[in-house]
């Protein structure tokens, strides 16, 4: 059970006892009536703990059961560089740093909106893109932690050359608000789909062998200018940029002008 899920559970848990205090009190100078009408109303409030509580188990019994969907795009070179990870042919005319973080929705939406007109350009040869994966919601009340673990799975992806697909699933399955995040168990399981047999994978995913690279990334972007929004802060994701020049992902056109500042 996620530490969300705790507090709710918490949070239920106070509520009975504090309904439970109220009709005692009620109880003592109202007379056999009141102690009735208490009893229903701790019992209703029971029932509806106890049904929240199997819900919520309910939902996580059958995220454990799920798998991730596997998205598969086109063969692209892959090289991880610490923290980040650079798709795409070396000797391409430019390159696109993309920063996002796996719980983002504008990301997902970005890579819902761009992922095919990257992918194309990507085998053009005309662009090369370094991904930088930020845990930027880590602290997320919703799913605490779950940005930096995908992020250090993806890096685990990368080393086993399967890091496009790997990245593209994520994302095409990002977990709602409130919901059940991907666990280490289920991550494994995309990578060995996406043809991994290396046992250093689920090694490196379980034991977050580049948390520290991820967390170095975030603490880069954060100190780099043209990175920084008007508080002196990284801007957020997803932000796209080539050399110390931002794009607007809101402009359809955006990747076009992007390979042009290498032409």
């Amino acid at each position: 059970m996620g530490g969300a899920e705790r507090s709710a559970r918490k949070y239920r848990q106070q509520q009975t006892q504090a309904a439970a205090a109220k009709a005692m009190k009620s109880a003592k100078g109202g007379g056999k009536n009141v102690v009735v009408i208490g009893v229903v109303v701790i019992v209703v409030v029971a029932v509806a703990v106890i049904g929240g509580v199997l819900l919520t188990q309910n939902r996580e019994e059958e995220q454990a059961a799920d798998t991730v969907p596997v998205v598969r795009l086109a063969d692209h070179p892959v090289e991880r560089d610490g923290g980040s990870v650079l798709v795409g042919q070396a000797d391409a005319g430019v390159t696109v740093d993309i920063y996002e973080d796996f719980l983002c929705p504008g990301c997902a939406q970005f890579e819902e909106v761009y992922g095919e007109q990257i992918d194309t350009a990507l085998s053009e040869g005309t662009v090369r893109i370094n991904y930088h994966l930020l845990p930027m919601l880590n602290e997320s009340n919703a799913a605490p932690g779950y940005s930096m673990r995908a992020a250090n799975a993806a890096l685990c992806a990368a080393d086993q050359d399967v890091f496009v697909d790997f990245h593209a699933s994520l994302f095409g399955a990002q977990p709602n608000s409130g919901s059940t995040v991907w666990n280490d168990d289920q991550m494994i399981a995309l990578g060995e789909e996406l043809g991994v047999e290396d046992p250093a994978f689920a090694t490196c995913v379980r034991e977050g062998e580049h948390t520290a690279a991820v967390a170095d990334e975030l603490i880069t972007a954060d100190a780099t200018p043209h990175l920084q929004n008007e508080e002196g802060r990284f801007h957020g994701t997803p932000l796209i940029a080539v050399g110390q020049e931002r794009f607007d992902f809101t402009d359809e056109n955006w990747l076009e002008n992007a390979i042009a500042t290498g032409s």
